[in-house]
């Protein structure tokens, strides 16, 4: 067994946007004595950072990954999180500040799943942009446990929002990885256990869906003319923009 990577293909190769002022570099004294001329050019530069997050103990709450909440704010485009994922699960509110910060950055996000992704670990995992699936992988698929104290009409009430809360969660991750009768499965009370195999059978197929939704989208979008295109580079029609 190896590990293997999943992400979407959407034509474009490090499409990072670097921004500076244009610097030209010229040796104006060899252009002086030999009275020629010579084409500048710019001169653009950027570091950029790889945030590394260990998962590596129970989800906790909120709070806990504030400092690498805020971290991730600070990236932009064509820097990279990568969220290295070894736990049991966890906090339903801690996964939830994950998946907010996730959903809010232009970094890339990358989920490499080094052993069990219990849980809320397979949710966040499942949430990145890509995953890296290690030959020790293991995934546990369950509805959520929680607690409630209270008026029983309060108890009833707070019970039902949560549930309700947690399944919309749920269905958002584990759309296109696991099956509408799978999901319903587990919703109900049932534990599914997936190995390494399991979940790359899943991963496959969710990724061949997401690759056509998005080849679909771009024909949709396509002008249908890429000689003449105005944007040949990012055109799905054209075969090459060199």
């Amino acid at each position: 067994m190896k590990t293997k990577t999943y992400s979407l293909n959407t034509s474009k190769k490090n499409s990072a946007f670097f921004s500076s002022k244009p610097k030209v570099e010229l040796d104006e004294e060899l252009i002086e004595m030999r009275g020629e001329q010579f084409c500048g050019y710019f001169l653009e530069q950027r570091a950029l950072t790889k945030l590394v997050v260990p998962i590596d103990t129970e989800v906790r709450n909120a709070s806990y990954y504030r400092q690498v909440v805020n971290k991730i704010e600070e990236l932009g485009e064509g820097d990279m999180v990568v969220f290295r994922i070894s736990t049991p699960g966890g906090d339903l509110a801690g996964l939830v500040e994950l998946l907010h910060a996730i959903n809010n950055t232009e970094a890339e996000t990358v989920a490499e799943v080094v052993g069990d992704a219990f849980s809320a670990g397979s949710l966040l995992a499942l949430a990145c942009d890509s995953i890296v699936i290690g030959k020790y992988a293991n995934f546990l698929c369950h509805s959520c446990s929680f607690g409630s104290r209270g008026k029983s009409t309060d108890v009833q009430r707070h019970v039902q929002h949560l549930s309700k809360y947690a399944e919309d969660i749920f269905r958002e991750c584990y759309e296109h990885f696991l099956s509408e009768e799978e999901i319903n499965d587990v919703l109900e009370g049932k534990e599914l256990y997936l190995n390494y195999d399991e979940i790359n059978e899943r991963l496959e197929r969710k990724y061949a869906i997401l690759q056509e939704m998005h080849d679909a989208q771009q024909n949709e979008d396509c002008c249908g003319d890429p000689e003449n295109c105005n944007d040949i580079c990012n055109c799905p029609c054209a075969k090459d923009c060199d």
